[in-house]
């Protein structure tokens, strides 16, 4: 047999070649084949740094750096929608009832009589939940019975409260306006007053002139006519 026939196609059976690294690759193979007192190669670390995020580099700052800041953006948050409604979370309870125990106990005998020292604390302790329990809510049925006393205690007081000011009310009314009654009264009699008063004096004023009339035709009126008489029967000188 000739060597031609078993000679094999070229690059079939070839040891196969290395891939071109990568960046990474490279680097990683430069930090690899750098040793422990040599430099690191900078372009590779830049490459590294451009691949990673902002944050990790510490080339921004992503979070508020203080307190005030994040402050400050809650607001701008807040006010950039001022018609949406703000819900407030409720606040929690003062009375809250402690758990109770579990129902069902696994893993322990179903009975406390049959069960040994190792499981007798499960029982205990269930039955101390329980007590706790129940002492809870009898404190929260007391205060909430409490409470409802107060609450209508208050309310009663109240209640007499304004029938005592409405009382005091109707009565300073009543008072006031019979007060109105009396100085309207008081004002109309001062008018007639006045009117009868202001007439007398005119009466007055007439008859102190009907007076002064007759004084001056008392003095003056008789000694006219006398005068008129005796010049009448004065004989006359030219007869």
């Amino acid at each position: 047999m000739n060597a031609q026939q078993f000679e094999l196609p070229a690059g079939r059976f070839d040891a196969p070649k290395d891939p071109a690294p990568a960046a990474s690759g490279a680097s990683g193979a430069s930090d690899r084949g750098r040793g422990r007192g040599e430099p690191r190669n900078n372009a590779s670390g830049a490459a590294d740094n451009a691949r990673r995020p902002a944050a990790a580099t510490g080339g921004g700052h992503v979070g508020p750096a203080t307190a005030a800041d994040a402050q400050r953006r809650q607001l701008d948050a807040l006010m950039k929608h001022p018609e949406r409604e703000i819900v407030l979370p409720a606040a929690p309870s003062k009375h809250r009832a402690p758990r109770g125990p579990k129902d069902l106990i696994h893993h322990v005998a179903g009975s406390t009589a049959g069960a040994g020292s190792g499981e007798f604390h499960v029982y205990r302790n269930a039955k101390r939940r329980e007590e706790a329990r129940l002492r809870a809510l009898d404190e929260m049925s007391e205060a909430e019975r409490a409470d409802y006393e107060f609450h209508a205690r208050a309310q009663q007081f109240k209640e007499e409260e304004a029938a005592a000011l409405a009382k005091k009310r109707s009565k300073r009314q009543r008072k006031k306006q019979l007060q109105q009654l009396r100085n309207k009264k008081a004002r109309q009699e001062g008018g007639q007053k006045t009117g009868g008063e202001r007439a007398t004096n005119e009466d007055d004023d007439d008859d102190d002139e009907d007076d002064s009339e007759e004084e001056e035709e008392g003095e003056g009126g008789p000694a006219e006519p006398e005068a008129a008489a005796a010049s009448i029967l004065k004989p006359s000188t030219s007869d």
